[in-house]
């Protein structure tokens, strides 16, 4: 009776430039006229954490967003959340044994409906921007903050490998120190001082890239022309995590060293004079290289497993085809079209863009395969009797026009595809998916069957025609059942609407030629989302996110790789050098370089070997996680034999150097050394 609209703080700002006159003022949502009532704060943004909602209208006048008119009382139409505050003297599992209580009263009050009906209570973070009962984002950012974590912990060992060789070459100074009067706990205070100061230069540095980084993800394009934002900024929970994180580290690098210093026996340094020694420290040394191994195969294991991930992605049976399709979103009733304006447009638009040269097949469809927006409702099956199998009986759909299978090339397996005279005064027909077919009707022929949805219970839908199934959710899933209604028959709740054409020329050429026929016979209509359907591909439910854990995964395991191989090296190049006098020796009672070789080689193979098995129990121990989101096997041995491969030849080349360098050791100058 009295539209009105909230507008969001951002879009205030952006839009009216912070004029506080706006309220009060008359304008148009989608071709209907609301009142400006107010404008939310700074920094709410809604309930969907990375969209940046820019209005918001009461859920009365749900209806001018294409919700059925009786989406409040429909029981079986399942598009609306329901978010509460728990008293203060209410806990969540409380909250939940009440709802169970309503939900079994609700469940047989309705059966046909409600059966077996389930209610579950979720923390508001938790369900941004859907309930998410397998805490899939919470999971995610825990495995790459593990992962993060992994990269920090091979780099403290490395500092502290560092630290130690530094530490065993200054313990002469440090002995001196302590026989002119230095107490020992000044030494220590001496050790953790400098390793603090690494620590918090490390913080600092750190920062700066993560201001970069933060940049570089907020500007992430998702494929969507929608209003999708990301907020990586750093703010001060980030800085403190951030000084925190730097201060610890300093502690623990530094805490190795300073007890060394603490433990050192001064007489038997200053007595021993310069000759080094290959005692436990060299073993100490050796255990942390070995740690520093197995964290670099964990993160290469990861890395590689979403990067064959997205090569199996990439080559994915889609059911269709995505080659020279083009998309172009749009809503009719943006610019107030009502129902009979929108049918002939779109009627005007097929017939002009099927003319255009190089148009192999034009069609409409709701939605787009892989898409940030999709349909989905309840299948209801007259007379029959529900199985197990049907205790939840949803499965998502599409609105499309006749030339639809022709443009993504769906395959037909039976019966046939719609036609013009699937319109709105016919019987309503429907086609359904292969694994739909299998599901609601198995052993049968589902072809001239029929079933409701709950969206519109009114219209029993026949089916002519069963197809391929296509991925149009996600590319790792298991295929779900779906239909697909005739757009003239389901007009009134679709008007957001994609426009798609297949050519059989250069796809992005036609984009222009097409925008203008849309602006000719509708010259203010914005169209959005215009891109090749291979672009449109690349979205968060498809190719983006395992682009994404490739691209970190693999950031993460390259820089694992390279402090391995700095780690393997520091310690058997100091391990050599501090065997020289007993190098010199066997070269000169006859050792050849092959032995001496051999000598320096065994003891990076064995550091190497020993990070090996450690880090593959635990990647093992780990890969049920990282099954969740990759879609090769976890334990796939390919990928796990080529990254040892890969890391034993990596890790072995470092260890080369130093052997080189043994094996010219000159015999009489090793043994003329203190």
């Amino acid at each position: 009776a009295d539209p009105v609209v909230v507008l969001s703080y951002r879009y205030w700002q952006r839009r009216f430039r912070s004029d506080p006159s706006v309220v009060g003022r008359k304008a148009s949502l989608d071709g209907h006229p609301v009142t400006i009532i107010g404008v939310a704060p700074r920094g709410f943004r809604g309930l969907h954490s990375f969209v940046d909602t820019q209005a918001f209208v009461p859920l009365a006048m749900a209806g001018i967003e294409g919700y059925p008119q009786d989406f409040m009382q429909n029981r079986a139409l399942r598009n609306v959340f329901m978010f509460g505050h728990l008293r203060p003297d209410v806990t969540r599992a409380q909250a939940q044994a009440a709802l169970a209580v309503a939900a079994r009263r609700i469940s047989q009050q309705n059966p046909e409906t409600e059966k077996d009906l389930n209610v579950e209570v979720f923390p508001e973070q938790l369900a941004r921007p859907n309930p998410d009962p397998k805490k899939t984002v919470l999971v995610i950012t825990s495995l790459f903050l593990a992962l993060s974590a992994l990269v920090l912990l091979i780099a403290c060992v490395n500092v502290s490998n560092i630290l130690l060789v530094r530490a065993t070459i200054r313990r002469r100074e440090m002995a001196i120190r302590v026989a002119l009067g230095a107490s020992r706990s000044r030494l220590i205070n001496q050790v953790l001082t400098e390793s603090l100061l690494l620590g918090l230069a490390g913080g600092v540095a750190g920062l700066l890239f993560g201001f970069c980084g933060s940049g570089a993800l907020s500007s992430l394009h998702v494929g969507t022309d929608l209003p999708v934002l990301f907020d990586f900024s750093i703010d001060w929970r980030v800085l403190i995590y951030a000084t925190l994180g730097a201060f610890l580290t300093g502690i623990v690098v530094g805490f190795i060293p300073a007890f060394g210093v603490a433990r050192a026996d001064v007489n038997r340094i200053l007595q021993s004079g310069g000759r080094g020694s290959i005692g436990g420290r060299n073993r100490l040394r050796s255990l942390l290289v070995t740690v520093q191994v197995a964290g670099s195969l964990t993160l290469l294991v990861t890395a590689a497993l979403f990067s064959r991930s997205l090569g199996v992605a990439q080559r994915v049976q889609l059911g269709f085809d995505p080659n020279h399709v083009v998309n172009f979103s749009m809503d009719p009733t943006e610019i107030g079209y009502h129902e009979a304006q929108g049918r002939i447009f779109f009627h005007e638009l097929l017939r002009r863009v099927e003319a255009m040269p190089g148009v192999e097949s034009a069609s409409l469809a709701g939605t787009v395969p892989l898409g940030y927006y999709s349909n989905s409702d309840q299948v209801l099956l007259p007379g029959r009797q529900k199985t197990p199998a049907d205790a939840i009986s949803m499965a998502s759909y599409n609105v499309v026009t006749s030339e639809y299978f022709r443009t993504m090339r769906v395959r037909l397996l039976r019966g046939r595809i719609f036609t013009e005279a699937d319109n709105e005064k016919a019987q309503y027909t429907a086609i359904i998916s292969e694994g739909m077919a299998k599901q609601f009707w198995p052993g049968q022929d589902p072809i001239g069957r029929e079933f409701r949805i709950g969206s519109e219970p009114a219209h029993s839908l026949r089916i002519v025609g069963v197809v391929g199934d296509i991925r149009f959710e996600d590319l790792s899933g298991k295929i779900r059942p779906y239909f697909y209604l005739p757009l003239w028959q389901h007009y009134a709740t679709n008007s957001l609407t994609t426009l798609q054409i297949r050519t059989s020329q250069n796809e992005e050429a036609a984009i222009p030629e097409v925008g203008k026929i849309i602006q000719s016979v509708a010259p203010n209509l914005p169209v959005f989302d215009v891109k090749t359907m291979r672009q449109a591909l690349y979205t968060i439910n498809g190719l983006l996110m395992f682009e994404v854990g490739a691209g970190v995964a693999g950031a993460l395991g390259l820089i694992g790789l390279v402090l391995a191989v700095v780690g393997v090296y520091g310690v058997v190049s100091y391990v050599a050098a501090q065997r020289t006098h007993e190098i010199g020796l066997r070269m000169a009672l006859g050792a050849k370089p092959s032995n001496i070789m051999q000598m320096v080689f065994s003891h990076g193979f064995l550091t190497i070997g020993l990070g090996l098995a450690a880090g593959l129990a635990v990647t093992l121990a780990a890969a049920q996680v990282i099954g969740r989101f990759v879609i090769v096997s976890p334990t796939d041995p390919v990928t796990y034999i080529g990254v040892i491969l890969v890391l034993t030849f990596v890790a072995l080349s470092a260890c080369y150097l130093p052997a080189r360098r043994a094996m010219r050791t000159d015999p009489m100058s090793a043994l003329r050394q203190d």
